[in-house]
């Protein structure tokens, strides 16, 4: 069963844009894995990082979590931002149309 997360970064200040530098750097890693449906980054004002995925189910997330790449991105981060990430992990609820109901 698909896996989506929502995870938000608070950077300290001003280090919004090493951090999604660094997240950037990363992706591509990412998306190679076929387990990875969505990784997608976006900002929120002017230190939030909004982090949008999907993976195929929980063992591609697991994969994620504990890839070299994900333990190296928080070490490099690690003094850029504000405390732990906020995570929330979800199971779609497709609703109305297929294609824009769901993730």
């Amino acid at each position: 069963m698909t896996v989506n997360v929502v995870a938000v970064i608070t950077a300290k200040e001003g280090q919004q844009d090493a951090v999604l530098a660094a997240m950037k750097e990363a992706a591509p890693h990412y998306h190679a894995d076929p387990g990875c449906l969505l990784f997608a980054l976006h900002r929120s004002g002017r230190s939030k990082i909004v982090v949008v995925e999907s993976y195929a189910d929980k063992e591609a997330l697991q994969r994620h979590a504990e890839s070299d790449v994900f333990k190296a991105l928080g070490a490099k981060t690690k003094d850029l931002v504000e405390g732990p990430s906020e995570i929330t992990l979800c199971t779609p609820e497709p609703c109305g149309d297929e294609k824009k109901g769901a993730l």
